[in-house]
């Protein structure tokens, strides 16, 4: 490897890192620069971006990279002239199109399936200190230091269930403690059924690789903390993204019949790893919050309380995931042509438009982009991710038929609605769309291309 590659995954690096500690900064650290740091990463994936320029322009995503730089630019020309006419907050919203979602591919050009087989592991180890963090959080009021909000005041703990509150671990917000673990669930089935990530990489001195013991010590005590985060978290979301994950591992075990009965075993010990943390008072009271608050849900679903179960459920799906789909379709007359200018529906837009942290052009990922871009402008941007979502589910296929490769389609299963319907306007949540839509590219690529 020539020594630009290494100082591009250097930065790669380096991005990861401060994604994971970026919130301790805001919270406990450094609060009096907590807005700053939310540009942190910013100025490491730039240099990564110019370090790797050469690469992408030959590369087989240039072409989508063009259509961000385009979309960016005429964006950032319109939110001026046109719409809310912020400089800053258009800058802001121009780094998304310019610096972030271009990094995505900077990773399967420098990245291997040995260095995603390391951040998996890292993130596999990061579960479990995590996993007490919000443990510890869930069980002190919302104004301890534990659960203080970005630059030293507030909470950052949201409202949960039976006197119990969301927790944010390390982050600065708690959605991304669902993404958190979504990731490390996928990676740990990554580890675990995705074995030709390890195995076809016979050329490679797998230095980093543990010891057997270690290994397996690192792997209980993951999925011990994926079992606890569930209920802990108190988030209906992340129990969602459990399933999606398992699932789809499941899936290409059976067509693939790939390690079907360790797929068995593991879930024996997952229920009795489940029986033996419902023991502990601390997560009992948050299994028992967690119900209550699929229970205050369900309710406020089925307001006549003639629905059945299976009704509720069908209408949480429909009013929670298809809606976000399917709104900007419906309502696409109300969206401005030229739109309202990027960065408006980011809480920093927000903050400086209107002085207040609220939604100003909806709380979906699609409807802010119709609002922010226009309806010809949105729509392009729509389509974009669409295609890259597209590209993904082809690639994982590929792997699986071409190279028996798992685990880039068990990635995917993490990663891939981030891309397709993703939050952008929020800092980290941003930065895990970048993070594992690039590890999962990147777990594609043979160590010796």
């Amino acid at each position: 490897m020539n020594s630009q590659k290494k100082k591009i995954k250097f930065l790669l690096w380096s991005y990861l890192f401060l994604l994971i500690f970026e919130g301790a900064l805001r919270k406990w650290f450094l609060p009096f620069l907590s807005t700053p740091l939310l540009l942190v990463r910013d100025p490491i994936a730039l240099l990564a971006l110019f370090w790797a320029w050469p690469l992408l322009i030959k590369s087989i995503y240039w072409v989508r990279i063009q259509i961000l730089i385009y979309i960016g630019l005429i964006g950032f020309i319109l939110a001026l002239y046109v719409g809310h006419g912020d400089w800053f907050t258009a800058l802001y919203g121009l780094r998304i199109y310019w610096i972030q979602l271009p990094l995505i591919f900077v990773f399967p050009l420098v990245f291997t399936r040995s260095d995603v087989l390391r951040a998996l592991w890292a993130t596999m180890l990061i579960s479990v200190p995590m996993v007490l963090l919000i443990t510890a959080q869930s069980s002190t009021p919302p104004s301890h230091i534990l659960n203080v909000a970005p630059g030293g005041s507030g909470t950052s703990a949201f409202s949960g269930a039976a006197g119990k509150y969301r927790p944010s671990a390390i982050f600065s917000f708690t959605n991304s403690v669902a993404t958190f673990f979504t990731f490390s669930a996928a990676s740990l089935m990554s580890v675990l059924y995705g074995s030709t990530l390890e195995n076809r990489n016979k050329n490679c001195k797998q230095k980093y690789i543990a010891p057997v013991n270690l290994k397996r010590l690192i792997i209980l005590l993951c999925l011990l903390s994926l079992v606890i985060a569930l209920p802990v978290s108190i988030s209906r979301r992340l129990m969602a993204n459990y399933a999606i994950v398992f699932v789809t591992t499941m899936v290409i075990s059976i067509v693939t019949r790939t390690r079907i009965l360790s797929l068995i075993y593991g879930l024996i010990i997952v229920y009795f790893l489940s029986l033996a943390a419902l023991s502990v008072p601390l997560v009992k009271d948050a299994t028992d919050a967690f119900a209550l608050r699929w229970e205050l849900a369900a309710q406020a679903e089925a307001s006549d309380g003639s629905e059945s179960n299976a009704e509720v459920v069908g209408d949480l799906l429909q009013g929670r995931v298809l809606s976000q789909y399917t709104a900007p379709i419906i309502h696409r007359d109300s969206y401005p042509l030229l739109g309202h200018g990027i960065g408006m529906g980011s809480n920093i837009g927000a903050v400086r438009l209107s002085g207040n942290r609220k939604f100003l052009l909806g709380e979906t990922s699609w409807g802010k982009q119709m609002g922010e871009l226009g309806l010809f402008l949105g729509t392009i941007f729509i389509f974009w991710r669409i295609s890259l979502s597209y590209y993904i589910v082809r690639l994982f296929i590929n792997e699986i038929i071409h190279n028996h490769n798992l685990t880039t389609a068990i990635l995917a299963s993490s990663s891939l609605w981030g891309v397709l319907s993703g939050q952008l306007g929020q800092s980290s949540g941003l930065g895990f769309i970048v993070a594992t839509t690039g590890l999962t590219l990147a777990s594609s690529v043979l160590d010796n291309e």
